[in-house]
């Protein structure tokens, strides 16, 4: 009986193992950077993940039975030049959710991508937003990542779908200080992906009697896939209560040829406000790949900054660092697990 019982037990468990799954990723980058154009000068150093931020991470699914699973995902980002916890500090600061993945859609609650910032990683820049050219060099994105969010992604209908997230301020006495709204059409269905969205987020002023200001991007972005040629661009405005007003136009090429992939991409700021610091960027990159999880890269960005404001505002960056100038290089070898 006990045989019996022992072999029952074992079965059970090996039935919930099967039905449950943990994987566990990551991205390890390093790269060689030079920095020309800031005001103290040019500099060369070793980034920790320039191309893509080095990672790892934790993710599981669990079948809850009814076509219903919980899903989660847990992931620190680390600089690998030092060692060090990059990506908000803390242990898991690149993403920390848990949610529900069903027939009706999926929810996911905690530390999360921000859409804006996700559309255009996904769909129109050629650089993922990493390296030197990435687009988030000149282009608004509310935020990498936003604490305290609620996401909802509905199910695809004939290529559409939507998603929905808002972020909790969780400012005592003032529920709308700091919350982040954001809303998103999206389409992809063939070789066309495209996607709508509107973000807007409020301030948290330094007293509840201050008045509240609100930051706003509607953005449509696009892309276009010719076999291994894909087109992108994307239009982004950008306006908020304190007077701040602009717009950004992106264009860019991606071309896979056996085991190289080549980038390029345009950008332009326009700044709608007396400062008028307009700022275009331009930026072409080689990937190698050596295998299917590594890869050797070399990214060149540069920008025309039209005035001292521009100077002081935008910066050839990467994924891993803000940039102290208007020139940049980055040649660097990415492994992925």
């Amino acid at each position: 009986m006990k045989k019996v019982i022992f072999a029952a037990a074992m079965c059970a468990a090996s039935t919930a193992y099967a039905q449950s799954s943990v994987t566990i990723y990551g991205v390890v980058d390093s790269a060689v950077v030079v920095e020309n154009g800031g005001k103290n000068g040019s500099v060369t150093k070793i980034s920790g993940g320039a191309s893509s931020g080095s990672r790892i991470g934790f993710k599981g699914r669990e079948d809850l039975g009814g076509g219903l699973s919980a899903t989660f995902v847990l992931e620190t980002g680390f600089n690998s030049d030092d060692g060090s916890l990059n990506a908000g500090g803390g242990i898991f600061g690149r993403q920390s959710y848990v949610g529900l993945d069903g027939s009706l859609g999926t929810i996911s609650v905690g530390r999360q991508y921000t859409l804006i910032y996700f559309a255009v990683n996904e769909v129109v820049d050629p650089f993922k937003t990493g390296s030197a050219g990435r687009a988030n060099n000149i282009m608004q994105m509310a935020g990498t990542r936003v604490n305290n969010a609620v996401r909802y992604s509905s199910p695809s209908y004939a290529g559409f779908n939507t998603n929905l997230l808002y972020a909790a301020g969780e400012v005592a006495g003032r529920e709308a200080a700091g919350r982040h709204l954001e809303g998103e059409l999206a389409y992809a269905k063939g070789p066309l992906a495209a996607r709508f969205v509107y973000s807007t987020t409020n301030d948290s002023p330094a007293t509840n009697n201050s008045p509240l200001t609100a930051s706003r991007i509607k953005a449509l972005l696009t892309s276009y896939q010719f076999q291994s040629l894909k087109l992108h661009a994307g239009y982004a405005y950008n306006n908020s209560d304190a007077g701040m007003s602009s717009n950004d136009i992106i264009l860019g090429t991606t071309y896979v040829v056996g085991s190289n992939k080549f980038a390029a991409s345009i950008i332009h700021h326009n700044d709608r406000t007396a400062t008028n610091a307009d700022v275009d960027q331009y930026a072409v990159g080689v990937y190698h790949a050596l295998s299917a999880r590594t890869e050797l890269y070399g990214v060149i960005g540069y920008m025309s900054r039209k005035n001292a404001a521009a100077a002081n505002a935008f910066f050839i960056g990467n994924s891993s660092d803000a940039g102290t100038g208007n020139r940049g290089i980055n040649l660097g070898v990415k492994h992925s697990f």
